[in-house]
Order: structure tokens, then C-alpha cells, then sequence
């Protein structure tokens, strides 16, 4: 029995399902499943990844889905409404610089029966969970903690979800030391905040050139003492045409899984070249690598071509062996 915790879908559908069959999940209820939010925008199956946790989650009661910002977003323009006429500024924000046009152009082409159903369903996530492992009390949530257990007035409510989705931890940050009710919680369990900027503020601390972080490594999940976070750039997976900070990302980013008994982690990572597809293809049972035809070539001739050698010059080191070669003569005799 095991638990996962995955966040930060963003729309990478394919390497979703290959990361559930990395940590070999059982749909018998032997395992559970917390996924983190943020499942569409950016990646180019935003739509396919939201239905599939979203039925996901109906037919199985050991997963369990989040809100994340990205998902409130979206609720907003279904809410508010998106025309061509009249776009608001949040809903230009989500469109563009969250990549949500890809998602709100799927869901215009939906039947109305399943924008509805869907319009429910984010309706109804929650903003955090608590989940009990071996008389450890973790909390998940999207970005920081939501306590359901402490009251709150009408604004601090809102404030608080809000930064259950959107608020980026600090390096060391203790999640829970605002925390007034009488649970003992041990550890936060996140993402939204792409690791890569822990590890970058770590370098800074210790003095590293920050040119080193420049290599391509990917990310890795992030544990501080009270918070872990396993958002390692799926937001970036899909973006390697264009030439910016995003395609650069996209070397580095990963689908990471996180175990919550065993403290494991999984990763699965987009194939960039030829090297790394073949080394998908002896991780993915029933994948085959595509018969390459290599062209004929004549093998390069290896006669080596003739160089004249060079007569001696009258430069300095010249001069100065002549003159050597005089003082040694004087002494010792022509014979030497």
C-alpha cells in the first residue's frame, strides 16, 4: 500500500500516464492518489489531462484532486465569461501569460452537458487535505496550507484560499507557524513553485557561480523541513521550439511523484534527441525504437598530404643560435 502525491500536470498527458505506470499504481485500492492541481494550460493535452483526472477522481475513491490556481482561473472565465468582445484583465492574464487559450479553446468545443459537469466538479476542489501515513499527519495542498479547522471572517477566507494557490513558499519556510488549531502536522506537501528556484537561491547562498546552474540537469524535488515540493517544470515539458527562457526550462523539467512512506521519488522526463528515446524505449514495455537506415559513405582517404619544410629563418632565435654556436667553436675547436 502506498501513497503518491503528483502536481503541476499542465497538459502533459503522455508523461501523466507514464509516471503512474513507473510507480506501478494499483487501481484496487491498495494505493491512493493526491493530485496537487494545475492539470491543464500550457501543454498541448490541457483539455485530455483535465477530463482524465476529473473521472479519475468520480470512479475512484482513493484519488483525490486539488484546487490549484490554474484551475481557479478557469473557473473565473467560465464564470465571468470570455467573448471576443469582452475579455477581462484577469481573463487576458490566464489566456495569455498562464497559456490558458489552449484550455478555453477545447472547452468552447465541449457539449453543454460536460462544460456543466465540469463547471461543477472545480467548483467542489478543495484547497487542501490532510492525509494520515503511518501517525504522520501531512497536509497537501496546491501552493500552502488552507486550515480548514480555524475560523476565519468572509475576507480572510478569501485571502487565505487565495494563498493556498498562489502563494510561493520561502527557502526555509515553516508553513504552519500561523497555525492556531490543535493538529500536529508534520509536513506540507506542495508544488506550484518550480524547485529550480530553491536549488538557485541555495547557490546563491553558498557563492556558486550562478553559470553552473546554466548545464542541462534536470529538477529535482525540493525538501525543506516542514514543506516538500514536487513541482520540477511539467508547466515546461512541451516547449522546446521557440527560443526563450521557457524552452531552456524545458530541458530541465520533469513529472515527479513523490511517495509519502517510502520518502521516494519518481520522475519522467521528455525525450529531447535520439539517445534519450532509445532510453525511453527500454522503460516503456511495448515501445520500439524506429529502424534508422544509416547512409553508405566512403570511408575518408588517409594519405597525408606533402608539406614542404620550412627553410631556417634569420629571426632572433636564429641569431642567437648562430651566435652560440660561434662562442662554442672559439673554445673548444671546429672538432667540437
Amino acid at each position: 500500500m502506498a501513497t503518491y502525491a503528483i502536481s503541476d500536470i499542465h497538459g502533459a498527458y503522455d508523461e501523466f500516464q507514464r509516471l503512474l505506470d513507473k510507480i506501478r499504481f494499483q487501481y484496487d485500492g491498495a494505493d491512493s492518489l493526491y493530485l496537487l492541481g494545475d492539470y491543464g494550460d500550457w501543454g498541448e493535452k490541457s483539455m485530455e489531462t483535465i477530463l482524465a483526472v476529473k473521472q479519475m477522481e468520480e470512479e475512484y475513491d482513493f484519488v483525490h484532486c486539488l484546487m490549484g490556481n490554474h484551475e481557479l482561473m478557469f473557473l473565473a472565465a467560465m464564470e465571468y465569461g470570455i467573448t471576443e468582445d469582452a475579455v477581462s484583465e484577469s481573463g487576458r492574464n490566464w489566456l495569455e501569460a498562464n497559456r490558458g487559450q489552449v484550455t478555453w479553446d477545447a472547452f468552447t468545443e465541449l457539449p453543454a452537458n460536460e462544460q456543466e459537469s465540469l463547471h461543477q466538479w472545480l467548483k467542489k476542489l478543495p484547497f487542501s487535505c490532510d492525509i494520515l501515513v503511518d501517525g504522520r499527519l501531512f497536509m497537501a495542498a496546491h501552493a500552502y496550507p488552507f486550515f480548514e479547522d480555524m475560523e476565519y471572517t468572509a475576507a480572510q477566507r478569501q485571502r487565505c484560499r487565495m494563498d493556498a494557490v498562489w502563494r510561493r513558499l520561502l527557502l526555509r519556510e515553516n508553513p504552519f507557524a500561523a497555525y492556531r488549531g490543535e493538529k500536529n502536522y508534520s509536513m506540507l506537501v506542495c508544488g506550484h513553485t518550480i524547485t529550480d528556484y530553491y536549488y538557485e537561491e541555495l547557490n546563491r547562498e553558498s557563492g556558486k557561480n550562478l553559470l553552473g546552474g546554466l548545464s542541462i540537469t534536470h529538477n529535482r524535488i525540493y525538501r525543506a523541513e516542514k514543506f516538500v515540493d514536487i513541482d520540477c517544470g511539467g508547466k515546461c515539458l512541451g516547449w522546446s521550439e521557440e527560443e526563450n527562457a521557457v524552452s531552456h526550462a524545458a530541458d530541465r523539467a520533469q513529472l515527479a511523484a513523490y511517495c509519502l512512506e517510502t520518502d521516494e521519488e519518481f520522475y519522467v522526463s521528455r525525450p529531447r534527441g535520439p539517445v534519450e528515446e532509445m532510453l525511453l524505449g527500454e522503460r516503456v514495455p511495448g515501445w520500439e525504437p524506429p529502424e534508422v537506415e544509416m547512409p553508405k559513405r566512403e570511408p575518408p582517404g588517409m594519405e597525408a598530404p606533402e608539406l614542404p619544410f620550412p627553410e631556417p629563418g634569420n629571426g632572433r632565435m636564429r641569431r642567437l643560435t648562430d651566435w652560440a654556436e660561434k662562442r662554442i667553436a672559439d673554445r673548444f675547436g671546429e672538432e667540437f
